[in-house]
């Protein structure tokens, strides 16, 4: 009779230690799925940043163009091509008052108005001279998107960042000619395909130009 007992406790341990046994074991496969799935989103997260970053480098290259700011390329059907500043400062002020609420500009999924030049940076990366027109990934595996909105809020004094009037008036070889700072708000979008995690960072920039006066 104790023997019988005894072999009854030993069976009742087993089954407790094997339930303990399968609630880590679920535990854990639990857990790594979960960090997993973190480490997946984190990773998404980084590269749809990384394309944001992209295309505000891309606003930044194209704007260095000596030769389109000058108008001076063409596109095959002989129209004139403007880096993306330019255009954006032909297309208008976004304000009468060079003030900017950031909190109403065009979301990455918007259809910016006519006020705004968009640009996007695919796989054949930053070229010289180039407008950024394309319309294929950035990335292919994982596909990224990077693309960008760029406007015009104006002009600004250099020694009075409110006034918005021209920085300078100097006198080169007989000629009067203005130094002005134009400012731009630039906001870059990246997006991986297959998630719903679009990131954006927003800049405000400036260049120096000049124009001649009267």
């Amino acid at each position: 009779m104790k023997y019988r007992l005894q072999k009854g406790i030993v069976l009742v341990i087993s089954l407790v230690l094997l339930t303990s046994m399968t609630v880590v074991g679920v535990s854990s496969v639990s857990s790594g799925v979960l960090q997993t799935k973190m480490a997946t989103n984190q990773n998404t997260l980084s590269l749809a940043f990384d394309g944001a970053d992209a295309a505000i480098e891309g606003i930044v290259h194209e704007s260095s163009s000596t030769n389109l700011r000058a108008g001076t390329i063409e596109d095959v059907n002989g129209n004139q091509l403007f880096d993306v500043l330019t255009q954006a400062r032909n297309s208008g002020q976004i304000t009468d008052d060079n003030q900017v609420d950031f909190n109403n500009l065009p979301t990455c999924d918007d259809i910016a108005d006519a006020n705004w030049a968009e640009r996007s940076v695919t796989a054949n990366g930053l070229q010289d001279d180039t407008v950024m027109e394309g319309t294929t990934a950035m990335r292919a595996s994982p596909e990224v998107w990077a693309w960008s909105k760029s406007a015009y809020i104006g002009l600004k004094n250099l020694t009075d960042a409110n006034s918005g009037l021209v920085s300078s008036i100097v006198d080169t070889d007989g000629a009067r000619n203005r130094t002005i700072l134009e400012v731009f708000v630039v906001k870059g979008c990246g997006h991986v395909s297959g998630s719903v995690v679009n990131a954006a960072n927003t800049l405000v920039l400036s260049r120096q130009t000049t124009e001649s006066g009267d």
